[in-house]
Protein backbone atom coordinates (compact mmCIF):
# COMPACT_ATOMS: atom_id res chain seq x y z
CA UNK A 1 0.00 0.00 0.00
CA UNK A 2 1.07 3.68 -1.14
CA UNK A 3 2.15 5.94 2.18
CA UNK A 4 0.17 9.43 1.57
CA UNK A 5 2.70 12.20 3.17
CA UNK A 6 0.89 15.12 4.87
CA UNK A 7 0.07 17.10 2.03
CA UNK A 8 -1.59 13.92 0.13
CA UNK A 9 1.35 13.27 -1.86
CA UNK A 10 3.21 9.83 -2.46
CA UNK A 11 5.85 9.01 -0.40
CA UNK A 12 7.95 7.73 -2.95
CA UNK A 13 7.74 10.51 -5.14
CA UNK A 14 8.17 13.20 -2.80
CA UNK A 15 11.68 11.29 -2.07
CA UNK A 16 12.02 11.76 -5.90
CA UNK A 17 11.24 15.41 -6.10
CA UNK A 18 13.53 15.78 -3.03
CA UNK A 19 16.25 13.92 -4.80
CA UNK A 20 15.63 15.97 -7.58
CA UNK A 21 15.72 18.99 -6.29
CA UNK A 22 18.58 18.49 -4.56
CA UNK A 23 20.95 17.20 -7.47
CA UNK A 24 19.91 20.22 -9.56
CA UNK A 25 20.85 22.43 -7.25
CA UNK A 26 18.30 25.39 -8.80
CA UNK A 27 16.29 25.82 -5.38
CA UNK A 28 17.37 25.62 -1.67
CA UNK A 29 13.86 26.26 -0.47
CA UNK A 30 12.37 23.36 -2.37
CA UNK A 31 14.34 20.52 -1.06
CA UNK A 32 13.35 21.94 2.35
CA UNK A 33 9.91 21.34 1.33
CA UNK A 34 10.68 17.94 0.17
CA UNK A 35 12.50 16.97 3.33
CA UNK A 36 9.91 18.33 5.56
CA UNK A 37 7.12 16.28 3.72
CA UNK A 38 9.52 13.00 4.21
CA UNK A 39 10.43 13.79 7.52
CA UNK A 40 6.41 14.47 8.88
CA UNK A 41 6.10 10.91 7.19
CA UNK A 42 8.89 8.68 8.67
CA UNK A 43 10.87 8.77 11.80
CA UNK A 44 14.65 10.35 12.41
CA UNK A 45 16.20 7.46 11.97
CA UNK A 46 14.59 6.17 8.77
CA UNK A 47 15.07 10.11 7.49
CA UNK A 48 18.68 9.93 8.36
CA UNK A 49 19.48 6.62 6.28
CA UNK A 50 17.99 7.99 3.10
CA UNK A 51 20.49 10.93 3.41
CA UNK A 52 22.92 8.57 3.87
CA UNK A 53 21.55 6.62 0.88
CA UNK A 54 21.79 9.44 -1.01
CA UNK A 55 25.42 10.80 -0.24
CA UNK A 56 26.96 7.57 -0.45
CA UNK A 57 25.56 6.93 -4.21
CA UNK A 58 25.81 10.78 -5.52
CA UNK A 59 28.78 12.60 -3.71
CA UNK A 60 31.14 10.07 -1.49
CA UNK A 61 32.89 9.38 -4.82
CA UNK A 62 33.81 13.05 -5.19
CA UNK A 63 33.95 14.05 -2.26
CA UNK A 64 36.42 12.17 -0.37
CA UNK A 65 37.35 15.05 2.50
CA UNK A 66 33.62 14.83 3.82
CA UNK A 67 32.51 12.75 7.06
CA UNK A 68 29.08 11.74 6.42
CA UNK A 69 28.35 11.55 9.83
CA UNK A 70 29.39 15.24 10.10
CA UNK A 71 26.67 15.99 7.81
CA UNK A 72 23.92 13.69 9.37
CA UNK A 73 23.49 14.58 13.21
CA UNK A 74 20.30 14.62 14.72
CA UNK A 75 20.06 18.03 15.57
CA UNK A 76 21.08 18.71 11.40
CA UNK A 77 18.29 16.67 9.46
CA UNK A 78 16.89 19.67 8.29
CA UNK A 79 19.51 21.74 6.95
CA UNK A 80 20.47 20.43 3.52
CA UNK A 81 22.70 22.93 2.95
CA UNK A 82 26.04 20.91 2.77
CA UNK A 83 24.80 18.42 0.51
CA UNK A 84 23.10 21.30 -2.07
CA UNK A 85 26.27 22.42 -2.19
CA UNK A 86 29.00 19.39 -2.72
CA UNK A 87 29.38 18.32 -6.35
CA UNK A 88 27.99 15.31 -7.23
CA UNK A 89 28.03 12.04 -9.62
CA UNK A 90 25.60 9.25 -10.62
CA UNK A 91 28.57 6.78 -11.51
CA UNK A 92 27.48 5.00 -8.23
CA UNK A 93 23.92 5.20 -8.52
CA UNK A 94 23.91 3.93 -12.18
CA UNK A 95 26.59 1.31 -11.85
CA UNK A 96 23.99 -0.46 -9.10
CA UNK A 97 20.85 -0.43 -11.20
CA UNK A 98 22.94 -2.62 -14.02
CA UNK A 99 24.03 -5.36 -11.58
CA UNK A 100 22.30 -8.19 -13.41
CA UNK A 101 22.98 -7.70 -16.76
CA UNK A 102 25.33 -9.63 -18.24
CA UNK A 103 27.58 -7.86 -20.05
CA UNK A 104 28.29 -8.25 -23.82
CA UNK A 105 32.40 -8.44 -23.40
CA UNK A 106 33.16 -11.89 -21.31
CA UNK A 107 36.94 -11.71 -20.13
CA UNK A 108 38.69 -15.02 -20.12
CA UNK A 109 42.01 -16.34 -19.13
CA UNK A 110 43.30 -18.13 -22.67
CA UNK A 111 44.84 -21.63 -21.58
CA UNK A 112 48.43 -21.36 -21.63
CA UNK A 113 48.82 -17.71 -22.02
CA UNK A 114 50.67 -15.52 -19.37
CA UNK A 115 48.54 -12.73 -16.80
CA UNK A 116 49.49 -9.63 -16.78
CA UNK A 117 51.72 -8.56 -14.24
CA UNK A 118 49.00 -5.82 -12.60
CA UNK A 119 46.80 -9.07 -12.34
CA UNK A 120 49.23 -11.70 -11.32
CA UNK A 121 49.47 -9.45 -8.06
CA UNK A 122 45.96 -10.78 -6.82
CA UNK A 123 46.07 -14.03 -5.44
CA UNK A 124 42.30 -14.36 -6.12
CA UNK A 125 42.00 -15.82 -10.22
CA UNK A 126 37.76 -14.82 -9.25
CA UNK A 127 38.38 -11.15 -9.13
CA UNK A 128 40.46 -11.12 -12.75
CA UNK A 129 37.28 -10.64 -14.67
CA UNK A 130 35.90 -7.93 -12.58
CA UNK A 131 39.34 -6.49 -12.68
CA UNK A 132 40.18 -6.57 -16.12
CA UNK A 133 36.77 -4.93 -16.39
CA UNK A 134 37.92 -2.19 -14.25
CA UNK A 135 41.15 -1.63 -16.48
CA UNK A 136 39.22 -1.44 -19.26
CA UNK A 137 37.07 0.78 -17.56
CA UNK A 138 33.81 -1.11 -18.84
CA UNK A 139 30.88 -0.15 -16.64
CA UNK A 140 28.34 -2.75 -17.61
CA UNK A 141 31.10 -5.67 -16.70
CA UNK A 142 31.99 -3.97 -13.45
CA UNK A 143 28.75 -3.69 -11.99
CA UNK A 144 28.05 -7.14 -13.20
CA UNK A 145 31.16 -8.90 -12.18
CA UNK A 146 31.27 -7.20 -8.47
CA UNK A 147 27.45 -8.30 -7.53
CA UNK A 148 28.42 -11.65 -8.76
CA UNK A 149 31.69 -12.36 -6.95
CA UNK A 150 29.22 -10.65 -4.03
CA UNK A 151 26.45 -13.01 -4.50
CA UNK A 152 27.43 -15.77 -6.10
CA UNK A 153 31.29 -16.45 -5.48
CA UNK A 154 30.51 -15.35 -1.58
CA UNK A 155 33.97 -12.85 -1.54
CA UNK A 156 33.78 -10.17 0.86
CA UNK A 157 33.60 -7.08 -0.35
CA UNK A 158 36.34 -6.23 1.91
CA UNK A 159 38.87 -8.49 -0.70
CA UNK A 160 37.51 -6.98 -4.07
CA UNK A 161 38.37 -3.17 -2.70
CA UNK A 162 41.54 -4.41 -1.42
CA UNK A 163 42.12 -5.74 -5.35
CA UNK A 164 40.55 -2.57 -6.62
CA UNK A 165 43.36 -0.44 -3.90
CA UNK A 166 46.12 -2.55 -5.04
CA UNK A 167 45.49 -1.72 -8.53
CA UNK A 168 44.73 1.91 -8.13
CA UNK A 169 48.53 1.75 -5.59
CA UNK A 170 46.19 3.57 -2.71
CA UNK A 171 45.38 2.81 1.07
CA UNK A 172 42.90 0.23 1.83
CA UNK A 173 39.34 2.28 2.28
CA UNK A 174 37.30 0.56 4.87
CA UNK A 175 33.58 0.25 4.54
CA UNK A 176 31.58 3.07 6.36
CA UNK A 177 28.81 2.56 8.70
CA UNK A 178 26.18 4.19 6.86
CA UNK A 179 26.65 2.09 3.84
CA UNK A 180 23.73 0.18 2.80
CA UNK A 181 25.72 -3.06 2.29
CA UNK A 182 28.94 -4.09 0.12
CA UNK A 183 27.84 -4.17 -3.48
CA UNK A 184 27.18 -0.08 -2.29
CA UNK A 185 30.78 -0.27 -0.72
CA UNK A 186 32.59 -1.90 -3.57
CA UNK A 187 31.19 0.62 -6.66
CA UNK A 188 31.38 3.94 -4.03
CA UNK A 189 35.57 2.89 -3.48
CA UNK A 190 35.28 1.97 -6.96
CA UNK A 191 34.41 5.25 -8.37
CA UNK A 192 36.45 7.19 -6.27
CA UNK A 193 39.87 5.91 -6.93
CA UNK A 194 38.37 6.26 -10.31
CA UNK A 195 38.24 9.96 -9.86
CA UNK A 196 40.69 10.36 -7.87
CA UNK A 197 43.25 8.84 -10.35
CA UNK A 198 41.80 10.51 -13.79
CA UNK A 199 41.07 13.95 -11.69
CA UNK A 200 36.95 15.16 -11.56
CA UNK A 201 35.83 18.45 -13.27
CA UNK A 202 31.94 19.76 -12.61
CA UNK A 203 30.44 22.48 -13.68
CA UNK A 204 29.52 24.79 -10.95
CA UNK A 205 25.70 26.02 -10.53
CA UNK A 206 24.12 28.80 -8.90
CA UNK A 207 21.42 28.29 -6.75
CA UNK A 208 18.45 30.70 -7.88
CA UNK A 209 16.29 30.85 -4.84
CA UNK A 210 12.49 31.55 -5.76
CA UNK A 211 11.43 33.94 -2.83
CA UNK A 212 7.65 33.23 -3.06
CA UNK A 213 7.47 29.90 -3.85
CA UNK A 214 5.73 28.17 -1.25
CA UNK A 215 4.07 25.09 -3.00
CA UNK A 216 6.06 22.89 -5.44
CA UNK A 217 4.67 20.42 -8.05
CA UNK A 218 6.31 16.97 -7.85
CA UNK A 219 8.94 16.75 -11.27
CA UNK A 220 8.01 15.40 -14.30
CA UNK A 221 11.03 13.51 -15.00
CA UNK A 222 10.85 11.13 -12.09
CA UNK A 223 8.74 9.23 -14.26
CA UNK A 224 11.66 7.75 -15.00
CA UNK A 225 11.66 5.07 -11.88
CA UNK A 226 9.67 2.73 -10.92
CA UNK A 227 6.80 4.45 -8.97
CA UNK A 228 4.12 2.20 -6.82
CA UNK A 229 1.50 4.31 -8.61
CA UNK A 230 1.72 1.75 -11.88
CA UNK A 231 1.80 -1.15 -9.80
CA UNK A 232 -0.94 -1.25 -7.10
CA UNK A 233 -3.73 -3.29 -9.12
CA UNK A 234 -1.14 -5.46 -10.92
CA UNK A 235 -1.00 -9.43 -9.49
CA UNK A 236 2.56 -10.15 -9.39
CA UNK A 237 2.14 -13.93 -8.77
CA UNK A 238 0.05 -14.64 -11.81
CA UNK A 239 1.01 -17.35 -13.85
CA UNK A 240 -0.72 -16.18 -16.60
CA UNK A 241 1.83 -14.75 -19.28
CA UNK A 242 -0.41 -12.50 -21.31
CA UNK A 243 -2.47 -11.07 -17.59
CA UNK A 244 1.76 -10.00 -16.60
CA UNK A 245 3.15 -8.90 -20.41
CA UNK A 246 -0.79 -7.21 -21.34
CA UNK A 247 -1.13 -5.24 -18.17
CA UNK A 248 -0.07 -1.90 -17.58
CA UNK A 249 3.34 -2.22 -17.16
CA UNK A 250 5.38 0.90 -16.76
CA UNK A 251 8.23 -0.61 -18.61
CA UNK A 252 6.03 -1.37 -21.55
CA UNK A 253 4.41 1.64 -21.38
CA UNK A 254 7.67 3.59 -21.70
CA UNK A 255 8.52 1.47 -24.39
CA UNK A 256 5.06 2.13 -26.03
CA UNK A 257 5.47 5.93 -25.99
CA UNK A 258 9.16 6.30 -27.08
CA UNK A 259 7.72 4.73 -30.63
CA UNK A 260 6.22 8.17 -30.78
CA UNK A 261 9.98 9.78 -30.75
CA UNK A 262 10.68 8.82 -34.18
CA UNK A 263 13.64 11.49 -34.44
CA UNK A 264 15.52 10.58 -31.42
CA UNK A 265 15.10 6.90 -31.24
CA UNK A 266 15.79 3.98 -33.14
CA UNK A 267 12.99 1.76 -33.70
CA UNK A 268 14.62 -1.52 -34.12
CA UNK A 269 16.57 -0.45 -30.92
CA UNK A 270 13.25 -0.10 -28.78
CA UNK A 271 11.76 -3.31 -30.25
CA UNK A 272 15.26 -5.98 -29.23
CA UNK A 273 15.12 -4.00 -26.07
CA UNK A 274 11.51 -4.56 -25.70
CA UNK A 275 12.57 -8.49 -26.50
CA UNK A 276 14.63 -8.23 -24.25
CA UNK A 277 12.70 -7.41 -21.02
CA UNK A 278 9.63 -9.81 -22.18
CA UNK A 279 12.04 -12.25 -22.37
CA UNK A 280 13.44 -11.21 -18.79
CA UNK A 281 9.70 -12.21 -17.64
CA UNK A 282 9.17 -15.47 -18.67
CA UNK A 283 9.79 -18.55 -16.61
CA UNK A 284 11.61 -21.43 -17.98
CA UNK A 285 8.87 -23.20 -20.22
CA UNK A 286 7.79 -19.90 -21.51
CA UNK A 287 11.03 -18.81 -22.66
CA UNK A 288 11.97 -22.10 -24.47
CA UNK A 289 8.56 -22.06 -26.27
CA UNK A 290 9.32 -18.37 -26.84
CA UNK A 291 12.78 -18.62 -28.05
CA UNK A 292 11.43 -21.42 -30.44
CA UNK A 293 9.22 -19.14 -32.55
CA UNK A 294 10.75 -17.45 -35.82
CA UNK A 295 12.50 -13.89 -34.90
CA UNK A 296 10.48 -12.45 -37.67
CA UNK A 297 7.07 -13.13 -36.56
CA UNK A 298 8.41 -12.18 -32.78
CA UNK A 299 9.30 -8.83 -34.14
CA UNK A 300 6.42 -8.14 -36.61
CA UNK A 301 3.44 -9.61 -34.08
CA UNK A 302 4.61 -9.80 -30.52
CA UNK A 303 6.24 -7.01 -29.68
CA UNK A 304 4.78 -4.12 -32.01
CA UNK A 305 1.48 -5.46 -30.32
CA UNK A 306 2.58 -5.85 -27.18
CA UNK A 307 3.66 -1.56 -27.67
CA UNK A 308 0.91 -1.24 -29.31
CA UNK A 309 -1.43 -1.96 -27.06
CA UNK A 310 0.86 -0.23 -24.00
CA UNK A 311 0.30 3.00 -25.79
CA UNK A 312 -3.98 2.31 -26.06
CA UNK A 313 -3.85 1.34 -22.58
CA UNK A 314 -1.64 4.52 -21.26
CA UNK A 315 -4.48 6.66 -22.82
CA UNK A 316 -7.05 5.16 -21.08
CA UNK A 317 -5.03 5.12 -17.89
CA UNK A 318 -4.33 8.92 -17.95
CA UNK A 319 -8.23 9.46 -18.33
CA UNK A 320 -9.13 7.50 -15.26
CA UNK A 321 -6.70 8.46 -12.65
CA UNK A 322 -8.59 9.71 -9.86
CA UNK A 323 -8.55 13.60 -9.27
CA UNK A 324 -6.53 13.43 -6.02
CA UNK A 325 -3.25 12.51 -8.01
CA UNK A 326 -1.85 15.89 -8.15
CA UNK A 327 -0.09 15.49 -12.00
CA UNK A 328 -1.52 13.14 -14.20
CA UNK A 329 0.52 14.08 -16.98
CA UNK A 330 3.39 11.74 -15.09
CA UNK A 331 3.95 8.85 -17.38
CA UNK A 332 6.83 6.50 -17.51
CA UNK A 333 9.87 6.92 -19.50
CA UNK A 334 13.12 5.87 -19.57
CA UNK A 335 16.24 6.99 -17.18
CA UNK A 336 17.87 9.33 -19.53
CA UNK A 337 15.26 11.39 -18.94
CA UNK A 338 15.91 11.94 -15.53
CA UNK A 339 19.18 12.08 -15.97
CA UNK A 340 19.40 14.70 -18.33
CA UNK A 341 17.22 16.97 -16.27
CA UNK A 342 19.43 16.28 -13.41
CA UNK A 343 23.19 16.53 -14.75
CA UNK A 344 22.59 18.66 -18.15
CA UNK A 345 26.67 19.09 -17.81
CA UNK A 346 27.44 15.20 -17.14
CA UNK A 347 30.81 14.69 -17.92
CA UNK A 348 31.82 12.30 -20.51
CA UNK A 349 32.31 9.24 -18.90
CA UNK A 350 28.77 9.46 -17.32
CA UNK A 351 27.29 10.27 -20.76
CA UNK A 352 28.42 6.36 -21.55
CA UNK A 353 26.58 5.42 -18.52
CA UNK A 354 23.68 7.43 -19.84
CA UNK A 355 23.46 5.50 -23.29
CA UNK A 356 23.33 2.19 -21.34
CA UNK A 357 20.48 3.30 -19.36
CA UNK A 358 18.76 4.41 -22.37
CA UNK A 359 15.87 1.83 -22.64
CA UNK A 360 15.37 1.39 -18.95
CA UNK A 361 13.80 2.65 -15.99
CA UNK A 362 15.50 3.49 -12.57
CA UNK A 363 15.15 1.23 -8.92
CA UNK A 364 14.08 3.98 -6.18
CA UNK A 365 16.74 4.10 -4.10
Amino acid sequence: MTTITHNMYALDEVKLAFLTALLKKEDLKECHYWLNEISLALGTAEVKRYLEQIYYDFYYATNSSIVVQELFHVQELFHVQELFHLNATPLVFLLKQMKQEKPKIIYINKKGSAVANWLAVIEDARLYPFMRAVNKNNYNAISYYANKLLVQNGIAGEAIVKALCSYYKAPFISRAAGMRDDFQYVLAVYAKLYFLRRGYKTVERISTVKENAIHYSIPLSIGAFKLQRWYGAINKETTILGERLMHDDPMLIAFGLSLREKNTVSLTDILFAAANYIKAQLNETELENFLGAPEEFLLADCYTDILSEQQEKQRIWLATLGSDIKIKELMPMFAGIWLADVFPDIIIDEKEMQCLMQYKMLEII
